[in-house]
């Protein structure tokens, strides 16, 4: 023990022994002389840098190992530069407003902007700090080429939809794979009770003020790497992490107000009286309600104007061989659904030693917890704010006492006592750490080894009282808690070397990961009080369960990067992947790519041209695969536990499929990258195309197979069936005005084509099956989730009766009728836009500056099932939009909407009377800054700020949000709304101060 001890001893004073060093100063300036400020100089090879001051000059403890220093600032060009024993070193840093000297975060590496030969783009943390909003992924909505971002609702933390250059696939999952500073996140899935809220987002526990970049990998070049998990795109986020010089402190406070960006306009109570009336009459009906009875607006009662603040703090810096960066958050926010509210709290510890030349170790952790009190689903008529839109206006709301009334409605509970009888809480716990080691065995041989563990956990707590829908009359409490331990352990060697003309850049390594996860529920009911929240204060323990699952994924990668004097540019990456999930036959594949690129602008025949600053040409082809399906979904499975005379037993519940292999998507993809006129326009133009074969396909099986009769939809998995997608994406960058005065516009604007190739032929009639799920439809040869409906024809002008089209024998639209059963199902829209994407303006003067970021989407249909409710000419007993007081009656004949009839189904059947067009555009953040002039704060940097998020929303669309669909987070079809709800809209004010 006391021999351990010295040997420690002595490893922690060599580790501390220091080399002799010299002081380097001078002074960084621009092409005409300009002092720059905040100019990263740094010891190349170690930790040890600083930043220029506000007359760009720095002073900088050099060891003796020192031999070359790197100087970086963003929108200029780095330079490298030899000491050669000099004590002074002044150095003209260039323009570069590419930012092609921009490092990019790659799979396991680095590449600079101009060196990339696949399609990478890029978020900065300038761009992330703009939008005041709770999830990473809606900063970044609109602003990346080529990836669609939508709100599966305005619920806070609810998940949201993430398509990188289109849907892939059928029954696997859509979403990209998220990678946070080496670590794949898994989260808790959609394939358990907690994931549709709070575990259903990955990003929910990722404080944006920690993100130092977000590079979204888009072609087969760039992902491949990640093999069998990268179909879809991969998103990487690297954290910030201490800089060279002192210690920087930064401190960001904000607070505003949210609300509904849209709300039902719905009947008031006389209004609801006169038209039941007038529909009641219609049939003959002696039914008759109260015009002038009572009025409530329920949307009013369960809606607010919602408080929101957030407060964070770092420090970062170095100090010797150490860097830091320390943060802490803490998020507050009201929902503008009353009772609801969202706290995030997350720290965040990232530390880098140089223990000596050769040797680096650093540690990340992250903390986070986020506790959500929320509110029943739009799809659930318990919901608050779904029934507000659909119970009668013209009853009380309240008894004499002041007390909710809950026997009011069409049933028990009524938005307001459900509102203030139901409790919800989701709380999502999570540790994100990351330990690695950073070896230089050779001056151009690196190793790296990383070992990264994610553990999330989401406890749920539901109590519904006696006066809500759900708890009606005895109430009824559940909890579900899950987690999942993740971890993934790396191993890479990096060799870069230059000879000549000639550069090369290989890397080599394995990647584990093992994913487990386990849950447990109990439900009960009967509670003596209505205060009583915690089950054991049910007289009775109604039910629960339980289940656990694994999976781990093999991935052994390799990429060489070859550059021919600085302008001719390849590269070829590979991984060969296994995964649990496949069967025993087809549990490994090889994911193979190549890309390169030519800068053309650097040939003899371009240089002197005044036009075209940078002119870049790449290319790339490669195959990636599809991975996220259930874990045993290629294994014959049996299920226990299930009860027959109350004794137990198992019985089939699954089929095996020991060929079942990955998804496997071959992509093309070209671009050309250029600048002109002294890069005053720059910009991306590209076009890919992607072909997914073997999709991972539910086959429905009869029941005579023995399946278990529980298993209501019974099916096998197989790879089965073929979709390509092609797009153009386009961005686009100009310095409109660079002086005293700037303006900048940086757009973005993509195409999506989308195609089913093959399906099935599971009846074997020759011809793949046609898939219908709802309203939208699978076959070959059209878009995935094609819209498939009746189509509407108005209105009958003699009689008020709703009309449907149907086709004669030779295929052509007959005359409407109002036989809905004689009306043919065709494709009628697309979930599809013609194109979306993004554009900001960027305004300047001195310390003013005004950003404004349009999105927008066009072309694209959303079909509002919500309308066969509030829009049925009173078909039903649910309160109406107001647009049904203009329904037929004899003296309006030209009406659009049909007569209303007192439960009858007058035209509100399944149809495109429901079908709109879901184009918009919307003034997603805009921000209005002032930066103090130095000269006033000395050393402290103070900015000032306000903030709008969505605050203009420009559209036809007749529901509350065109972004919002119903869609899961990883499934193929999208665009159907149900009640789901809008967006806030948010106004905040804030202050930065660094120094």
């Amino acid at each position: 023990m006391k021999r351990l001890l010295l040997m420690v001893v002595v490893c922690f004073i060599s580790l501390g022994v220091t080399h002799a060093q010299s002081v380097i100063s001078g002074k960084v300036s621009d092409e005409n002389g300009t002092p720059l400020e905040g100019v990263a100089v740094l010891v190349k090879g170690t930790t040890i840098g600083i930043f220029t001051d506000a007359q760009g000059d720095y002073s900088l403890e050099v060891p003796a190992s020192g031999e070359m220093l790197l100087y970086s600032l963003v929108g200029r060009a780095s330079q490298e530069v030899a000491i050669d024993g000099r004590s002074v070193i002044n150095v003209t840093l260039g323009n570069d407003p590419l930012q092609l000297e921009e490092v990019i975060v790659t799979g396991y590496g680095t590449q600079t902007r101009r060196n990339l030969t696949s399609s990478i783009v890029k978020v900065g943390e300038e761009e992330i700090r703009e939008a005041p909003v709770n999830a990473l992924e809606s900063a970044l909505q609109g602003r990346l080429a080529g990836v669609n971002i939508a709100a599966n609702s305005g619920t806070l933390g609810s998940a949201i939809n993430v398509r990188v250059r289109g849907i892939a696939s059928i029954n696997a999952n859509n979403q990209p794979l998220y990678v946070v500073d080496g670590i794949i996140l898994e989260g808790l899935a959609s394939n358990n009770a907690l994931g549709t809220v709070g575990g259903g987002n990955p990003l929910l526990n990722i404080n944006p003020a920690d993100i130092q970049s977000v590079e979204v990998l888009k072609d087969a070049a760039a992902t491949a790497i990640y093999g069998a998990r990268a179909s879809n795109g991969v998103i990487q986020i690297t954290t910030k992490r201490g800089q060279p010089g002192k210690a920087k402190v930064s401190l960001n406070y904000y607070a505003g107000f949210s609300e509904a960006t849209e709300t039902y306009d719905m009947l008031t109570g006389p209004e609801y009286a006169e038209l039941t009336n007038r529909a009641a009459e219609a049939v003959g009906s002696s039914v008759r309600r109260d015009v002038n009875g009572p009025d409530t607006d329920w949307q009013d009662l369960v809606l607010q104007t919602a408080f929101l603040q957030e407060a964070n703090a770092s420090i970062s810096g170095t100090s010797g061989k150490t860097s830091y960066f320390f943060s802490a958050t803490y998020r507050n926010e009201d929902g503008y659904v009353r009772t609801t509210n969202l706290r995030r709290m997350s720290l965040r510890a990232n530390i880098d030693q140089q223990v000596n030349d050769k040797l680096k170790v650093g540690i990340s952790l992250s903390p986070s917890r986020v506790r959500n009190r929320r509110q029943n689903e739009e799809n659930n008529v318990a919901s608050p704010i779904t029934y507000a839109a659909l119970i009668y206006p013209d009853v009380e709301s309240v008894d004499d006492n002041g007390d909710p009334l809950f026997d009011v409605g069409p049933f028990n509970g009524t938005p307001l006592s459900n509102l203030l009888g139901q409790k919800i809480v989701t709380t999502s716990t999570q540790l994100l750490s990351n330990i690695y080691m950073s070896w230089d065995i050779l001056d151009n041989l690196n190793f790296r080894t990383e070992l990264g563990t994610e553990f999330t956990q989401v406890f749920e707590t539901n109590k519904a009282s006696d006066i809500t829908t759900d708890g009606f009359p005895i109430g009824a409490g559940s909890a579900d808690n899950g987690q999942r331990l993740n971890n993934t352990v790396t191993g890479f060697f990096t060799y870069t070397n230059t000879f000549g003309s000639h550069g090369l850049k290989l890397t080599l390594g394995s990647n584990f990961q093992r994913s487990e996860f386990e849950e447990i529920d109990v439900d009960g009911n009967t509670f003596a009080d209505n205060r009583l929240l915690t089950l054991n204060s049910a007289a009775e323990i109604t039910g629960g369960g339980g289940n656990g699952t694994r999976f781990s994924f093999q991935n052994n990668f390799f990429r060489a990067n070859y550059a021919y004097d600085g302008k001719y540019l390849f590269s070829v990456v590979g991984s060969y992947n296994g995964s649990s999930r496949f069967g025993a036959d087809n549990r490994y594949g090889f994911f193979p790519a190549a890309s390169a690129a030519w800068i053309i602008s650097d040939e003899a025949f371009l240089a002197n041209n005044s036009a075209v600053s940078f002119l870049k040409l790449r290319a790339s082809y490669g195959l990636t695969g599809n991975a996220e399906i259930g874990n045993f979904d290629a294994a014959g499975l049996v299920a226990f536990g299930r009860d027959y005379n109350a004794l137990p037993g198992y019985e089939v519940a699954s089929l095996s499929n020991q060929e079942l292999s990955w998804e496997e998507t071959a992509q093309l993809d070209i671009a050309v990258e250029f600048g002109l006129f002294n890069n005053r326009v720059s910009g991306t133009l590209g076009y890919f195309i992607k072909n997914t074969e073997g999709l991972l396909f539910d086959i429905p099986q009869p029941l005579t197979t023995g399946i278990a009769p529980a298993t209501a939809n019974p099916v096998i998995t197989t790879n089965t069936g073929e979709i390509r997608n092609a797009g153009i994406e386009l961005e686009l960058s100009a310095d409109v005005l660079d002086g005293d005065f700037k303006w900048n516009i940086v757009a973005n604007v993509a195409t999506i084509e989308n195609e089913v190739i093959s399906l099935p032929d599971n009846d074997g009639d020759g011809v793949a099956d046609d898939i219908i799920t709802g309203q939208q439809i699978y076959r070959e040869g059209e878009e995935l989730g094609a819209f498939y409906l009746v189509e509407f024809g108005g209105v009958d002008r003699t009689n008020g009766d709703g009309l449907y089209f149907s086709l004669d024998a030779e295929g052509n639209r007959a005359d409407a009728s109002s036989a809905y059963s004689l009306a043919n199902r065709r494709i009628l829209g697309s979930q599809f836009p013609d194109y979306y994407g993004g554009i900001t303006n960027n305004f300047s003067y001195k310390g003013i500056s005004l950003s404004a970021f349009w999105q927008f989407s066009q072309g694209n249909n959303i079909y509002r099932s919500e309308g066969r409710f509030n829009e049925s000419n009173l078909g039903s007993v649910w309160n109406q939009l107001r647009s049904q007081l203009d329904a037929w009656t004899p003296e309006n004949p030209d009406s659009d909407v049909p007569q209303a009839r007192r439960f009858s189904n007058n035209g509100a059947q399944h149809s495109t009377r429901y079908l709109d067009d879901g184009s918009f555009w919307r003034l997603k953040t805009t921000t209005l800054a002032y930066t103090f002039p130095r000269k006033w704060t000395g050393d402290v940097n103070l900015r000032l700020y306000a903030t709008g998020y969505n605050l203009i929303t420009i559209t036809d669309y007749k529901g509350l949000d065109p972004e919002t669909t119903r869609a899961g987070a990883g499934t193929a079809t999208q665009g159907v709304t149900f009640f789901n709800r809008a967006q806030s809209r948010q106004v905040v004010f804030g202050a930065n101060v660094t120094f």
